[in-house]
């Protein structure tokens, strides 16, 4: 399931011309995106996300230490900088399938 999801995000990104140099680091470990993006969506999105303010639960699902006190900003915009525009494509295909 994540070798399909990272070479599904791998064509968006590639369609779209988004660069991904290298995983995203927080806490001192590289940020799963594949855990991340099933985590908002299973949270209904990133809209549902940040009017609820479930960055920092989601931090803490993703096991980003709670020392880590910037988490709930560099999740959201590690979230908004390598995810939003792939969810909102997957959301539209989904509709219109």
């Amino acid at each position: 399931e994540s070798k399909a999801f990272f070479e599904q995000l791998g064509h968006y990104n590639q369609q779209y011309e988004v660069t991904i140099t290298r995983a995203p680091i927080m806490g001192g470990h590289k940020l799963d995106l594949h855990q991340l993006f099933n985590l908002v969506l299973t949270n209904q999105g990133f809209e549902k996300v940040q009017e609820a303010k479930k960055w920092r639960e989601l931090a803490l699902q993703l096991g980003v230490p709670r020392t880590c006190t910037s988490a709930t900003a560099q999740l959201r915009s590690n979230y908004l900088k390598y995810l939003y525009a792939y969810e909102c494509f997957k959301m539209k295909d989904e509709r219109l399938s």
